[in-house]
């Protein structure tokens, strides 16, 4: 599958370099790792393509192979209902259009459309997914997320208005065509508060003092000392598993925050604090180092296990098999061996679960059976968009016996 060039100060990194300006040059030597979840989202996004430009529905092409941009790609059944979701809400907006009367022409739709941002820089560019321009109106810039794992909220996303910005170089737009553009996030499989897709208005004005924050990021990037800086936006940094010195030094610093003297065999000695006798504002120091240094940590595993895999001793660890479990050679064959002494007893019949039946039977129909059970909670980041909830009572008080 064709890839386009990638730019080091590209739209999809934008975040992550706006907080850090050192990431560009730490990581301009790293190799980027291969990722199956990579290769699934960009074949998601070249099925979305086709179907758009052939105006044909992704569900079409359930269990199919599908040549896109020269790969041959089985859709199966979860990627053609995503990539259905973008579908409509693409395809509604094109229908609105027609019938407002607009002309249509290869210049107000655009889908996966190059641009090259030179009015902010000349290694600016990228690819936006899609973008419809109503003139004198609005222009709607869309962007499909495949990933389930993160949620992506659309306020005042840096990577849908870069996008913007290019769209609206290459329509050679004004604040008289385009007084509002209309930001568009389709994510059908990860769950959030406001649904699988989220829009956001920003006027013409409010978009070009983007612009110029846009630039100046950028400058602060090529500067020579450019810092680094540790925070969430570390979770998709390319640098964060190979010994960035802001990631290490947010370590030291909230270990030996946490660590109190502690008397021992060889005299005064430190241990960790515990839990309890941390502070609000200690814990939150913890748990915002953790999210980076796990990812450091899991990638020392990773870089022990194929060095031990080569032969190298890891002192103190050993190679074992992984747990396996027994399956069968082939099904059929099995079934055809002993169904007919056994019948279905050789077989284990399971309700479909409410999402699956969903596909088959009405959901109206289904929502006096359904309950959803009270899992407990989870302690999140405030900026995550579930709602909060309130403590348990009986959790506030201590037993006192």
């Amino acid at each position: 599958m064709t890839k386009p060039k990638h730019s080091k100060i590209g739209a999809s990194s934008c975040a992550r370099w706006f907080a850090c300006p050192g990431s560009i040059e730490f990581c301009k030597d790293i190799p980027q790792e291969p990722s199956v979840y990579a290769k699934e989202g960009t074949q998601a996004h070249a099925l979305g393509e086709y179907c758009l430009k052939n105006f044909v529905p992704p569900s079409k092409y359930i269990n199919e192979t599908v040549n896109l941009d020269g790969e041959k790609v089985l859709v199966d059944t979860e990627m053609a209902q995503a990539v259905q979701v973008y579908f409509d809400v693409v395809t509604e907006d094109l229908k609105d259009f027609y019938t407002n009367g607009i002309p249509m022409d290869q210049n107000e739709f655009f889908l996966e459309k190059r641009f090259h941002l030179t009015s902010v820089d000349e290694d600016a560019y990228g690819t936006s997914d899609a973008a419809l321009a109503e003139v004198f109106s609005v222009l709607r810039v869309y962007d499909y997320k495949h990933g389930k794992g993160v949620p992506v909220d659309v306020k005042e996303n840096k990577q849908l208005m870069y996008y913007a910005l290019g769209v609206l170089q290459e329509l050679d737009g004004t604040e008289d065509d385009f007084p509002w553009i209309e930001l568009v996030i389709i994510q059908p499989r990860a769950p959030h508060p406001d649904g699988p897709v989220r829009k956001w208005r920003v006027s013409y004005g409010n978009l070009m003092m983007f612009k110029d924050e846009l630039r100046m990021a950028i400058r602060a990037t090529r500067l020579k000392d450019a810092p680094l800086r540790a925070g969430t936006h570390c979770r998709f940094c390319p640098g964060r598993k190979t010994g960035c010195p802001a990631i290490t030094q947010e370590a030291v610093d909230v270990a030996q925050a946490q660590f109190a003297p502690a008397e021992s065999n060889d005299g005064i000695g430190f241990a960790m604090k515990k839990p309890s006798e941390m502070t609000p504002t200690e814990i939150q120091k913890v748990l915002n180092a953790g999210v980076i240094i796990n990812d450091w940590v899991e990638s020392v595993q990773k870089f022990a296990h194929s060095r031990a895999e080569t032969g190298e001793k890891i002192p103190g660890y050993k190679l074992v098999k992984k747990k396996s479990n027994r399956k069968w050679l082939d099904d059929d064959t099995v079934a055809g061996k002993f169904m007919e002494e056994y019948g279905t007893d050789i077989y284990t019949m399971k309700l479909k679960s409410p999402v699956q039946l969903g596909k088959i039977v009405p959901s109206k129909e289904l929502e006096e059976f359904i309950i959803k059970p009270d899992t407990g909670t989870s302690l999140v980041l405030e900026s995550d968009r579930r709602k909060e909830v309130a403590a348990s009572v009986t959790t506030q008080f201590e037993v006192i016996e």
